[in-house]
């Protein structure tokens, strides 16, 4: 009675290079998709003290947020923004305090479950079936909320729109998220 171990082990070994391969290519995959790789272009170029500081002090959530929604969320939360104070545009702003954003996020049940996007929901309406697909959301948060948001592990990255951009997406979304109504004849 003789046992043939060779192919188990050559099965073995081609069974955990295809593991090792496939490790390999998801960390790859998660690297590219990085908030940090995303989010680079939309903060200044210029390599000055002030914003090497700046930088540094920025928290992981801070880091998903562009530039100006995070001298803005600074500002709501009275923390410290140094000389990007003349920075920050008041223009990206609605005049009821709310900011029009595009969210880049998976769009998970846990997300969708969370506090700050239950108030997203009730302030905006439905999630169209649109940004389930693209992992982009358009919506208007709340000065306050930004960091909330961002600081969920499905969100990826948030950043300004301009504002009609977003009025015409919600009005969009309302007229077909509206009931049906009969027509008289």
């Amino acid at each position: 009675m003789s046992i043939y171990l060779s192919s188990c082990s050559a099965r073995s070994a081609h069974t955990s290079s295809f593991y090792g391969s496939l490790f390999f290519v998801l960390l790859l995959a998660a690297l590219l998709a990085s908030p940090a790789s995303a989010q680079q272009t939309e903060w200044p170029k210029d390599g000055s003290a002030d914003l090497v500081a700046l930088r540094g002090s920025t928290s992981p959530a801070e880091r998903k947020l562009s530039f100006n929604l995070l001298l803005i969320s600074r500002a709501a939360r009275h923390a410290r923004v140094g000389s990007f104070t003349p920075s920050l545009d008041p223009n990206s702003m609605n005049p009821d305090g709310t900011v029009n954003v595009e969210v880049i996020a998976y769009l998970s049940p846990s997300l969708v479950a969370s506090p700050v996007m239950a108030e997203v929901l009730r302030v905006n309406g439905a999630i169209p079936l649109s940004a389930y697909i693209s992992d982009h959301l358009q919506v208007r948060l709340s000065k306050a909320q930004l960091l909330d948001l961002a600081a969920n592990p499905n969100v990826l990255t948030i950043r300004e729109v301009p504002r009609t951009t977003v009025a015409t997406s919600l009005a969009a979304v309302n007229h077909l998220s509206a009931p049906a109504r009969a027509t008289p004849r």
